[in-house]
């Protein structure tokens, strides 16, 4: 009976644990969440997204490379430890010189491949946070933005997972507004595509349920989690 009470305090802690070491071993061994193998033809990208170090010398512009572009942010909220860019992303093409900027966002962090094609950016916009794909040589956005309101993204080779999140109304989290994990694999031209599978599997280890889009849920992350019948709001 003590080992069982243990466990289910502890299991909150372990949720989000286990299901991102569950996503990254999908993307090492290639398996999906049902087993399978990831079909080569959706997931196969010809360089992974890696992520960006910037660097600076004067604690104002901080700079990174991948393929032969530079990208450099500024405004940084902390000189020597930043966490955060409020500034456009700059791309300069180190043969030619040319450039261009991005919109101004609140950048956290930049994750490129080393063929310098596109660049995923991740922006703090209020409670939320934007993904943008934005191409290195124009710096235009190469496909709508993805929103997600969990501060919890994991992006990994080609894969990017954005963890589900909720909002109690109180302590007790017997009603909560959640919101549905989304896993995307990148797949021809670095078009972000939704695995289904990936997604919803990922939503059962994290909240204990498993559910598209948003839905009411009372406990997540514990033993007695389950959907609220009902309007999601």
């Amino acid at each position: 009976m003590r080992a069982e009470m243990l466990l289910n305090s502890a299991l909150p802690l372990l949720r989000p644990v286990l299901a991102g070491l569950a996503i990254s071993l999908s993307v090492v061994f290639g398996v999906g969440a049902d087993g399978s193998s990831i079909n080569s033809s959706v997931a196969g990208v010809t360089q992974p997204l890696k992520s960006m170090g910037f660097t600076s010398s004067d604690g104002k512009k901080f700079h990174g490379e991948a393929g032969g572009k530079k990208l450099t942010l500024e405004d940084p909220d902390n000189a020597q430890f930043p966490a955060a860019w409020d500034s456009p992303l700059t791309v300069t093409d180190v043969k030619s010189g040319k450039s261009c900027k991005t919109d101004s966002w609140i950048v956290s962090s930049v994750y490129a491949g080393n063929d310098g094609k596109m660049a995923v950016v991740i922006a703090t916009n209020a409670a939320m946070r934007d993904i943008h794909f934005v191409d290195l040589a124009t710096c235009r956005s190469l496909y709508p933005s993805i929103t997600v309101y969990s501060d919890e993204i994991q992006i990994s080779y080609n894969q990017i997972a954005l963890f589900p999140g909720c909002e109690c109304t109180d302590k007790t989290k017997t009603n909560c507004q959640c919101q549905a994990a989304r896993v995307y694999r990148l797949g021809l031209d670095n078009q972000p595509v939704l695995d289904e599978k990936e997604s919803l599997a990922l939503t059962k280890r994290y909240l204990g349920v498993e559910f598209t889009g948003e839905r009411r849920v009372s406990k997540p992350m514990l033993p007695e989690a389950k959907l609220i019948k009902g309007p999601s709001r």
